[in-house]
């Protein structure tokens, strides 16, 4: 593997442009854009880390431009904007910066690319006055796409040999549940974005290790943990959710915000749990067994997000004293 470890930027370059094309092309088969934006995480990340943001940044847009080739969209312009996360956290990995810093900062630049590029799209095609035109659009859009899984569902069921009235339930259900995600989309978005990225955050840095390389080590899962703003975002949006009237501006921040929020808290609660089973003497599959299990019961995502919360406060694990 002397070939992989001399760095040559050519070799680097055409190699992590193989291996995102391949991936690109199992990503597609899950979709017009599928897993792309994970699955092109390991070859982008990897190259910039190794041979700059240059590098990473030509094989980003080489990459958007065959997908485009292949699909056309204008999606290919945010798609190309996702992959600056892993060219960006390349880019801070090899200047040894914290992973959780990483991630922050690959989402805030994804969101903030994508808002931007966004808001110049309909400044330019529509003018001053299209962005509620644009957000009527798209409120539409997603409610056909409601209708049209409601009908799938209910198609579904027939041809499966239910009742025509069990079937219709079936996709009034269907339909009643993706009608109340239209509130949290942009929570859910963004929420989506924060696990692509953390995962392939995580495969890059596996990948730097299987080409020899020496990244900053992921920390062990028992010390993971949120910053203290986002317990605060989490309360924020739980008081204007309960006590702002219902699809008011402040109800609806306030789900977005409390959607958002306990995702990553929840993540920061499991982590908790586990340093605290650790410290129990339970071996490490209990406790991702245990853990596992935990999350299949609904009530335990509220849970751990409330032990994110006051672990935010009390600092239980006495994280901030050690960084001190």
């Amino acid at each position: 593997m002397t070939w992989i470890a001399a760095r040559r930027p050519l070799t680097d370059f055409a190699l992590a442009l193989t291996a995102g094309a391949a991936l690109v092309g199992i990503g597609l088969t899950f979709g017009p854009w599928g897993g792309v934006l994970f699955l092109s995480w390991p070859p982008l990340l990897a190259l910039t880390y190794r041979q700059g943001w240059r590098f990473g940044t030509a094989a980003a847009v080489l990459l958007a431009a065959g997908l485009w080739l292949v699909v056309p969209s204008l999606l290919a312009v945010p798609l190309l904007l996702f992959l600056a996360g892993p060219v960006w956290s390349g880019f801070r990995l090899r200047q040894s910066a914290p992973l959780g810093q990483v991630l922050a900062e690959s989402v805030v630049a994804q969101v903030g690319l994508t808002l931007l590029f966004l808001a110049l799209w309909v400044l330019l095609s529509r003018g001053l006055g299209g962005f509620a035109a644009t957000a009527l659009s798209a409120v539409q859009q997603y409610m056909g796409f409601a209708q049209s899984t409601a009908a799938t569902v209910r198609a579904t069921a027939l041809a499966g040999g239910a009742g025509a009235s069990q079937a219709a339930a079936q996709g009034q259900l269907y339909l009643t549940e993706l009608r109340s995600y239209l509130p949290i989309v942009p929570a859910v978005a963004v929420t989506v974005l924060v696990i692509n990225s953390a995962l392939g955050l995580v495969s890059g840095h596996w990948a730097l290790r299987l080409l020899n390389e020496s990244p900053r080590p992921l920390p062990p899962f028992g010390t993971w943990s949120s910053p203290p703003w986002l317990a605060i975002a989490y309360l924020v949006g739980l008081g204007l959710f309960f006590l702002m009237p219902q699809n008011t501006a402040g109800n609806l921040i306030g789900a977005n915000l409390l959607t958002l929020s306990q995702a990553v808290l929840l993540v920061h609660g499991g982590a908790l749990l586990y340093a605290g089973a650790a410290r129990l003497g339970l071996g490490r599959g209990l406790r991702v067994i245990g853990l596992a299990l935990l999350l299949l019961i609904p009530v335990s995502v509220e849970v751990l997000a409330v032990l994110g919360v006051v672990d935010s406060a009390l600092d239980m694990r006495r994280l901030r004293t050690q960084k001190t």
